[in-house]
């Protein structure tokens, strides 16, 4: 909404995300509730971190419909590869399997992990009968390693990723 700029609203003003979304129309930037700082993200597009020696690629596969598989390639805390796709197949096993067989020949991953619920059971079958590198099935809905501080393993990740972008550890710069 333009009408509020036009009159100079006090600068000393610091608008809340929902001030953000029903006074000025603009999408929040942040949320109490947020899990990652947008501010934390941007800023990891800013870093420069040297790559770590291992690269691991992980997938987090999908049935077909509205839903969408993704992998991302990461060398220490350096991103250097993340995309999503909708699988265009009935079936989209064979297509998720060599997908993820292509990106990690083409970054020489060394390691690989596959969320191994519901579809990503038998892509991992797959997966590890086919990779020339380690792959390890991850069950997020599985136990939390602090189960009294987290109902699964997903929860667990996500935490562990929010350390990352608050601490500045994680490096968004080539992606």
């Amino acid at each position: 909404i333009d009408w509020l700029e036009e009159y100079n609203y006090p600068k000393w003003i610091k608008p809340d995300s929902r001030f953000q979304s029903r006074v000025l129309g603009k999408a929040p930037t942040e949320a109490p509730d947020q899990l990652i700082s947008i501010a934390w993200i941007e800023s990891a597009k800013l870093n420069n971190t040297i790559p770590g020696s291992e690269t691991i690629i992980s997938l987090d596969p999908a049935r077909r419909g509205g839903d969408s598989y993704a992998i991302v390639v990461r060398r220490g805390y350096k991103i250097v590869y993340i995309d999503a796709r909708r699988p265009i197949q009935n079936d989209p096993t064979e297509e998720i399997v060599g997908w993820y067989l292509a990106i990690g020949e083409q970054f020489q991953a060394n390691k690989g992990f596959v969320d191994s619920g519901g579809l990503g059971g038998p892509v991992l079958d797959i997966i590890r009968h086919k990779a020339k590198f380690q792959v390890i099935g991850v069950n997020s809905s599985g136990r939390s390693p602090e189960p009294g501080k987290y109902v699964n393993l997903r929860a667990y990740c996500w935490n562990g990723m929010r350390r990352g972008f608050q601490k500045g550890l994680i490096d968004l710069s080539e992606v």
